[in-house]
């Protein structure tokens, strides 16, 4: 079975070795050392309740992310988003990357640390943008539409620039650099 170290952004350096004895697509992983499993803890989701595949809103994440989860799921039903959310695949899988290509990953996936969540993973879009490709998105908001650039890290993570992504839906963004969060505000029309 391969072993392997990954830094993690996070929690710093984990070893872990996969299932098989050969490196396999998506393969289940366990931790050797550099990362106590007991730290990912249930958490429930009162906004999950009624999302397929949430287990009524009773998730595994790391303690570390509960708060964080639980705010943006409260905000997200403060902005009367949650219609939006169809299923759940799921939080805590313990193992490798699933690169959108189909391509092997020699890395853990985020959701073996618990720090992942997989939403509406069947509507068909599975992360199809490339880093660096230069592709955008279209988002419809009430007053706009509007392209946004997409930047991709790694292969389970896009981003887009959340002022410009609020200012379409509505909202302006209030930064406090002290807690390291971001407050979404309803735009006056």
């Amino acid at each position: 079975m391969p072993e392997a170290t990954f830094n993690h952004p996070l929690f710093g350096s984990v070893r872990f070795r996969t299932a098989h004895s050969s490196w396999v697509r998506g393969d289940k992983i366990s931790f050797v050392s550099g990362f106590n499993i007991e730290d990912i803890q249930p958490v429930t989701i009162p906004q999950l309740a009624h999302v397929p595949g949430s287990n009524h809103g009773a998730l595994s994440f790391h303690k570390r992310a509960h708060a964080q989860v639980l705010a943006v799921f409260a905000d997200i039903e403060h902005l009367g988003l949650l219609h939006h959310i169809k299923t759940c695949g799921g939080a805590l899988n313990f193992r490798l990357r699933k690169p959108t290509n189909g391509a092997l990953s020699k890395l853990p996936s985020n959701h073996a640390f618990g720090i992942a969540i997989d939403l509406n993973e069947d509507d068909g879009s599975l992360g199809s943008v490339e880093r660096g490709s230069g592709a955008s998105m279209k988002f419809k908001g009430p007053s706009r539409t509007q392209s946004l650039a997409v930047n991709r890290f790694g292969n389970d993570l896009a981003f887009v620039s959340l002022p410009q992504l609020a200012g379409i839906a509505g909202f302006s963004v209030d930064f406090d650099n002290t807690t390291k969060t971001a407050r979404l505000i309803k735009i006056s029309t």
